[in-house]
C-alpha cells in the first residue's frame, strides 16, 4: 500500500509534463557573414519542412523548465539567370540540412486574466548536423552564330563531399510563446537564430540559420 501510495503521487506529480510535437517549420539563411546581416527573401528562398520533438517539463510555481530533443531540417533554396548574346543560363539550387537538436527553455507566465493560457518561453539550443544534401540544376541555352541553337542540363543531386566543409555544431537562441488549448493540448510559435556559422568557408549562401516554429503539442 505504502508502494502503491508513492507510485500513484509521483504519477500525478508527473502528469503532463510528457509532451510530445509535430508542427511546420521555415528556414532561411542570412545574406552576408556577419551574425547580424539581413535575411535572404522568405517567400521563395526559405526551406519548408516539418519538425518532431519529445519535451519534458519541470514546474516552478507558475513558470517551468523545459529540456526537449527534436528533429529538423533547416536550409534555403535560390535561382538567378545570367544572359548575354550568346548565352541564356538559369540556375536553381538548394541546401537542405538536417539537425538533431536539444533547446533548453525557461518558460514565464503572466498571471492576467488576458494572458492566463499563455506561456512565453526564451533560451538556448544545442544543434548537431547529421545529414546534408544539395541539388543544382542549370540549363544552358547556346546561340551559335552559324548553326541552330541548342540546350545543355546539368542535374545533380546527393550528399556535399568535396572536403570538410559544414560545420557539425550549432548553438544559438530560442524565443517564443506557447498557448495551452486543453489539459491534452497546446500550441506553440518559436523564432530561432543560429550563431555558429553553417558554411566553414566564407560564404555568403550558407551564413547564419533563422528557422520558424510553428507546432501543437500533446501532454500526456
Amino acid at each position: 500500500m505504502i508502494f502503491w501510495g508513492s507510485f500513484k503521487t509521483v504519477a500525478q506529480n508527473t502528469n503532463g509534463r510528457f509532451s510530445f510535437t509535430s508542427g511546420a517549420s521555415l528556414s532561411i539563411t542570412q545574406l552576408g557573414i556577419s551574425p547580424f546581416s539581413t535575411l535572404r527573401r522568405w517567400n521563395d528562398r526559405s526551406m519548408p519542412s516539418i519538425y518532431l520533438k519529445f519535451r519534458y517539463f519541470q514546474p516552478f510555481k507558475k513558470n517551468g523548465l523545459s529540456c526537449g530533443l527534436q528533429i529538423v531540417e533547416k536550409g534555403f533554396q535560390t535561382f538567378y539567370q545570367v544572359n548575354n548574346s550568346y548565352t541564356q543560363t538559369t540556375v536553381s539550387y538548394s541546401y537542405n540540412m538536417n539537425y538533431l537538436e536539444m533547446p533548453v527553455l525557461y518558460h514565464y507566465r503572466i498571471d492576467t486574466h488576458l494572458l492566463k493560457s499563455f506561456t512565453f518561453n526564451s533560451g538556448l539550443f544545442v544543434g548537431y548536423l547529421f545529414r546534408d544534401d544539395f541539388r543544382i540544376y542549370q540549363k544552358d541555352v547556346h546561340f551559335p552564330k552559324n548553326s541552330p541553337p541548342y540546350t545543355n542540363y546539368t542535374n545533380l543531386a546527393g550528399s556535399y563531399q568535396w572536403g570538410d566543409r559544414f560545420n557539425l555544431w550549432d548553438i544559438g537562441i530560442n524565443l517564443g510563446m506557447e498557448y495551452r488549448i486543453n489539459n491534452f493540448l497546446s500550441s506553440e510559435f518559436c523564432l530561432q537564430k543560429g550563431m555558429i556559422r553553417v558554411d566553414r568557408i566564407q560564404h555568403k549562401d550558407l551564413a547564419y540559420n533563422v528557422t520558424l516554429y510553428l507546432g501543437v503539442n500533446y501532454h500526456f
